[in-house]
């Protein structure tokens, strides 16, 4: 899903800088309303997870599974066979580093997972 919704933010926001429109048929319908997505947001988000995963795999595999997949601290740590005290302890490290290289991004001020 994540994939999804970054490659959406991306061929919107290179529709504004004037690409072709992307045909689509009346038929598709779309999985979730992208009206309210800020696309800076999303892809703001997407790099400062990229920047985590280089620093510390389990904080940034541990914050896909919590702020993606909205999954509790119980069910993160039976699906990667962690602690619930080591899932706790990641999650709150990868909030601060997500929420730091945010607030680091400048221009957009994109809300941190959580």
């Amino acid at each position: 899903m994540r994939n999804v919704l970054i490659d959406y933010a991306k061929k919107a926001k290179a529709a504004k800088r004037g690409r072709d429109f992307e045909r689509v048929s009346i038929e598709s319908k779309p999985v979730a309303d992208t009206t309210a997505l800020d696309l800076d947001e999303l892809i703001a988000v997407a790099n400062a997870m990229d920047k985590l995963q280089d620093v510390d795999d389990v904080a940034h595999r541990v914050a896909m599974l919590r702020h993606y997949l909205g999954m509790s601290e119980k069910e993160v740590a039976q699906e990667l066979e962690l602690g619930e005290r080591t899932v706790r302890r990641r999650w709150q490290y990868g909030r601060a580093f997500l929420h730091r290289e945010l607030r680091q991004g400048g221009g957009s001020q994109a809300a941190a997972p959580g």
